[in-house]
């Protein structure tokens, strides 16, 4: 299974770790979505609510993928 790091942003931006057999960038940042978790940081713990889908970040059309796998084959 393939490692990638998704970008996803709503108010705020965070990055998502996916392991997954689907190579197709738009559906890997679907699953990105899915299992995105907020964590505030603590300046704004205290008064921190998501209310807006997370979605992904775009480059051209495609969303901003980068593959872990090819990071830890060129170490």
């Amino acid at each position: 299974m393939a490692k990638y790091r998704v970008t996803l942003s709503t108010h705020a931006s965070t990055t998502v770790d996916i392991e997954t057999d689907v190579t197709d960038p738009h559906q890997i940042a679907a699953l990105a979505a899915e299992q995105a978790d907020a964590v505030p940081c603590h300046h704004c713990e205290t008064d921190f609510t998501v209310g807006d889908d997370w979605k992904p970040v775009l480059v051209d059309g495609i969303p901003a993928i980068t593959s872990l796998d090819q990071k830890e084959d060129q170490s």
